[in-house]
């Protein structure tokens, strides 16, 4: 078999009869393997405990399984695993050197502080090409009103408050304004919800970005990996639905396109019951480029949550974001 050029590995099973030597059988397999170092053989023998015992530590044999279904399941990786070394290779995404520095920059100014303020964590984001929905922060009711003219009807208006990164449990996320008026009377509901939870509060404007699949892009820090990148379905029941990949950055395109297409709500970007399809590639690029932020010592956690992605033509982008220094 071994000889064979379509084969190109091999699992052995034998199940010693009882005055068999599995030993013999064993150190057989293992002199014909060397042979072929290039083909994987892994041997199954269900054999005594004692068998076992005999064979460990044994360098100059083959490792042994005494079951069929690991041995199945290791030769399953080694193939994907050869089949991604073969795949032809593509540099990661680069970002211009000023824009690197400048969120450098603003990482080391803020480092142990905690969370970002938004307008920061908006900025790196803008800065590293991922797109933001029209976004301007306020601090009084004059402001809101002002800024709500250049970014457009209908909008979406949200409290901010120091340390508070779950907006909308506490109310603080209003959606679907569409008018002046209404604007008004809802910056007066949202100040009182926030005067509950602290005396300071700001102000956020956003164009509203309607339809679309919520998309969520995070980092996180592994103390035995390093930096981790997050992709997955997003909206405020991700800690429920848990639809989520990790890789480690930096990813090139084909990492990123096996990432999304492994979620289970891949079929409803894609297009599924007659809908349209986001714009795929926009979210691998998108995924790309958080890859090359987590390559920042300085972020501890980052979550992109929503991203709003939409079919292509149309504005795929960030709606909010948290980052830890």
């Amino acid at each position: 078999l071994l000889e064979e050029p379509e084969i190109h590995m091999v699992l052995v099973i034998f199940v010693p009869p009882k005055l068999g030597q599995p030993l013999e059988i064993l150190e057989s397999i293992s002199k014909i393997a060397s042979h072929y170092p290039d083909k994987p053989v892994l041997p199954v023998i269900m054999a005594e405990e004692s068998f076992y015992q005999q064979i460990k530590g044994r360098e100059d044999y083959l490792p042994v399984f005494d079951f069929p279904e690991p041995a199945a399941k290791t030769l399953a990786k080694l193939y994907r695993y050869s089949t991604w070394k073969e795949k032809p290779s593509l540099k990661p995404r680069s970002i211009a050197p000023e824009k690197v520095k400048k969120v450098e920059k603003i990482l080391k100014e803020y480092k142990g502080q905690g969370y970002l303020p938004l307008p920061e964590s908006f900025e790196i984001l803008e800065s590293y090409e991922i797109p933001v929905a029209k976004w301007a922060l306020a601090q009084t009711k004059e402001e809101v009103l002002q800024y709500a003219q250049n970014i457009g009807f209908p909008l979406v208006l949200k409290g901010i408050l120091p340390q508070i990164t779950h907006k909308s449990d506490l109310g603080l996320v209003i959606t679907g304004i569409p008018n002046k008026e209404s604007l008004q009377k809802k910056v007066d509901e949202l100040s009182q919800k926030a005067s509950s939870h602290s005396k300071e509060v700001l102000f956020l404007i956003q164009e509203e970005i309607k339809g679309g699949k919520e998309i969520i892009f995070g980092i996180t820090q592994e103390a035995k990996f390093g930096p981790l990148v997050m992709v997955g379905m997003g909206g405020k029941y991700v800690e429920i639905f848990q639809d989520i990949r990790l890789a480690l950055p930096p990813l090139g395109p084909y990492e990123s396109k096996e990432m999304l297409e492994s979620l289970k709500g891949y079929p409803l970007l894609k297009g599924a019951r007659g809908e349209e399809g986001v714009n795929l590639e926009k979210i691998q690029e998108v995924l790309e480029k958080v890859s090359l932020l987590a390559q920042h010592e300085e972020i501890l956690e980052m979550d992109i949550n929503p991203f709003m992605a939409l079919p292509k033509g149309q504005k795929s982008c960030a709606v909010d974001i948290r980052i830890r220094v």
